[in-house]
């Protein structure tokens, strides 16, 4: 089943397991009350409710551009920008 984008919920959930095993370290730019309302979040709704909401809340060209960001950041094995 895909949620949105093309982005199935299997996908999702391998995201959200990996969450659950290690918190992103903080990046310069993202403010310490702005950390910590993510991390409250996070706890009330868990890894995968979360990473959908941010997903929808996102337009697709942000949800692109942050989506290849972290591709790149962690050197993922993702085919062109076709495959999604």
């Amino acid at each position: 089943m895909r949620i949105r984008s093309g982005i199935r919920d299997d996908s999702v959930a391998k995201i959200a397991e990996r969450m659950g095993q290690k918190v992103p370290e903080k990046k310069a730019g993202t403010s310490d009350a702005v950390w910590d309302l993510f991390e409250q979040v996070r706890e009330m709704l868990g890894d995968a409710t979360l990473l959908e909401e941010l997903m929808r809340a996102m337009s697709s060209q942000e949800a692109q551009e942050n989506l290849e960001f972290i591709i790149q950041m962690h050197d993922l094995p993702i085919g062109g920008d076709d495959e999604y």
